[in-house]
């Protein structure tokens, strides 16, 4: 990764780890998790970042749970991480269930509930929508001021 996205990538994992968002962090060892986390993302994430450009298109994570399993810690400090490095995050969650949030001291995430609860959904393949179809799914959900 360029030298200056891997400095930018520092300085925002120092702000994660400041901040203290993460329950457990210098109290019961987190920080450790942290920084094994954010040192170890995985290729297509890196990709991402690597062609990360503020002044054109920002990358999108969107975390879909329709299950009643509980997200890991893991999963928490991953979101945190590409939420500060920029990433815009989207979680759904129909069954209302507790998801990453469980494991921050605050709220990070703006939460909006619409409709009744929806348990045993499955999720469609969405690496497999056709191109255009998921690139309109997404500008909708990702839109800015229409």
């Amino acid at each position: 990764i360029r030298e200056d996205m891997q400095d930018y990538m520092f300085d925002k994992l120092q702000q994660l780890l400041d901040s203290r968002i993460i329950t457990g962090t210098f109290t019961q060892g987190v920080e450790y998790t942290i920084l094994a986390v954010a040192l170890n993302l995985n290729k297509e994430i890196l990709r991402w970042i690597q062609k990360f450009d503020f002044t054109k298109e920002i990358p999108k994570v969107v975390l879909v749970n329709t299950t009643e399993a509980l997200c890991s810690l893991e999963d928490s400090i991953m979101i945190a991480f590409l939420s500060m490095l920029g990433f815009d995050v989207l979680l759904l969650i129909p069954t209302g269930y507790q998801s990453v949030e469980r494991f921050y001291c605050r709220p990070l995430f703006t939460e909006h509930q619409a409709g009744d609860y929806i348990y045993d959904m499955t999720v469609p393949d969405l690496y497999n929508l056709p191109t255009r179809f998921g690139e309109e799914l997404l500008g909708k959900i990702f839109r800015r001021g229409r």
